[in-house]
């Protein structure tokens, strides 16, 4: 396998060539490429797919046409086709999950306690999540950060800390 620099991308609309059995289209795009004397066609799904400087990775296969034959393969080390930019990973919902299920575990042992007091619980933990991770939240939360804290120093008198002593092993039910 090589890797293979768009050098120039025919200005003529692509071959498409349109597969029933699997419902799908092909679009041959010819380009000229660096280190190869004779255009190449590559296959994408996309008529627009391709764009000179790009990098493309895999053989080229000559012919006895005007162009050679490109197949493609993934990028070396795992990277696959997709040559764009991954997208930014977003983990919100599982502190959410997170933040939900510990204010549950707190007010659990509580008979008559209302999801409002839950949700602004859950609020102020999912938020200090990111200010104990980045220790200076956007302004936009610091104020919203400072309110829930409010809330959460209000649940201070019904917040008890675990008790610390020493472990009776008698006590634990075998």
């Amino acid at each position: 396998m090589a890797e293979y620099k768009v050098t120039r991308v025919s200005e003529q609309p692509p071959k498409e060539y349109h597969n029933e059995k699997y419902n799908s289209t092909t679009y041959y795009i010819k380009v000229q490429v660096e280190g190869w004397e004779k255009p190449i066609e590559v296959g994408k799904k996309s008529p627009d797919a391709i764009k000179v400087g790009d990098i493309l990775y895999g053989t080229i296969e000559s012919t006895r046409r005007a162009t050679d034959k490109f197949k493609s393969e993934p990028k070396p080390f795992g990277g696959g086709f997709n040559n764009g930019p991954k997208p930014q990973r977003d983990d919100s919902h599982i502190r959410a999950q997170w933040a939900i299920g510990q204010a549950m575990t707190h007010f659990a042992h509580k008979e008559e306690v209302g999801l409002d007091k839950v949700e602004k619980l859950a609020g102020a933990l999912f938020l200090m999540v990111d200010r104990v991770k980045t220790t200076a939240p956007e302004k936009s939360e610091k104020g919203k950060y400072d309110a829930d804290m409010e809330f959460v120093k209000e649940l201070g008198e019904e917040i008890n800390p675990v008790e610390d002593r020493p472990l009776d092993v008698a006590e634990i039910p075998f």
